[in-house]
């Protein structure tokens, strides 16, 4: 039978006289025994298709991870942007990546500017929490007036007007019984 020398030539005797004679092994294409990750070395083994005997290869660790989904570890906000990290579930090896800035802003629950009349529409205006941005929103004209003292027309009819709108209000008058 044939035995294996070396990782390059094996030999057998003749089983009479002796006599040795060697050979080149003829491997086979070789399979992977150890994958390679980012962490270890893989191994590959070749196996002499004359002799059985085996040789090994180191197969050069990846250069590649195995990331997971990534955790957000910086919110981003309207002002800033975030970070993302994501860590290989074989080495602990992290990466990091932007998070875009928000679009939107956190407005708080605003404040009238101005107030409304019966004349003009009032404002409100919110600032956002984050960055500062106001925003401001129309607040609908009062539909309360605010009236002067009433003024007599004539001897049917008074009247008083709004001293902000000029509208004119008019009604009758309610004499008492005389005197």
């Amino acid at each position: 039978n044939w035995t294996k020398v070396n990782d390059t030539t094996h030999k057998h005797a003749c089983s009479i006289c002796g006599k040795e004679e060697t050979a080149s092994h003829s491997y086979n294409a070789g399979v992977v025994t150890k994958q390679p990750t980012c962490k270890e070395t893989g191994i590959k083994t070749y196996t002499c298709s004359i002799c059985g005997g085996t040789k090994t290869e180191t197969i050069a660790k990846l250069t590649t991870h195995t990331y997971n989904a990534g955790v957000v570890t910086k919110q981003p906000t309207c002002k800033s942007e975030g970070v993302k990290t994501y860590t290989c579930s074989v080495c602990g090896n992290t990466k990091t990546e932007s998070v875009a800035k928000l679009t939107t802003h956190t407005y708080n629950a605003g404040v009238v500017t101005k107030q409304p009349t019966c004349k003009d529409a009032g404002v409100k205006t919110y600032t956002c929490t984050v960055c500062g941005v106001p925003k401001t929103e129309t607040v609908a004209k009062s539909t309360t007036h605010t009236y002067g003292n009433w003024v007599k027309v004539n001897d049917t009819t008074h009247k008083h007007t709004c001293t902000v709108c000029g509208k004119e209000e008019t009604g009758s008058h309610s004499w008492n019984s005389g005197v």
